[in-house]
């Protein structure tokens, strides 16, 4: 199990993140389907299974959202199969504020913007 502290800051609480992470397998150690459980501090884990194990070292792509419901976030991933599965990959985990909430904020800072930029026209012009 892999376990990530995250979010440590008053400011995170309520605010909306995306995590995107790949999950990985080979033909060559499993025959079955990898699944990886994902759970997130306030909320029920969440089973992501691999839809083909057809390639060689095949990765797929997932990503969710969640909202940090306090101060202080975990993210956990848990491995899933039968006992003959040998391997689980865990790739590329990234997590990043929703670009809304990232949209939301630069619309407050634009009425900063604007003034400033009267203020500089303001001042060439005399």
């Amino acid at each position: 199990m892999l376990v990530s502290p995250l979010l440590p800051s008053p400011r995170s609480l309520d605010r909306k993140y995306e995590v995107s992470f790949d999950l990985g397998t080979d033909p060559n150690y499993n025959t079955q389907l990898p699944s990886i459980q994902v759970s997130v501090t306030g909320t029920s884990p969440v089973t992501f299974t691999a839809t083909t194990i057809s390639m060689i070292n095949h990765w797929q792509a997932f990503n969710f959202d969640f909202t940090a419901t306090g101060t202080s976030t975990v993210i956990a991933f848990l491995g899933e199969g039968p006992d003959n599965q040998k391997y689980i990959g865990l790739d590329n985990v990234s997590v990043v504020p929703e670009p809304t909430t990232m949209v939301a904020g630069a619309l407050l800072l634009l009425p900063f913007g604007a003034s400033t930029l009267r203020i500089l026209r303001k001042n060439r012009t005399a």
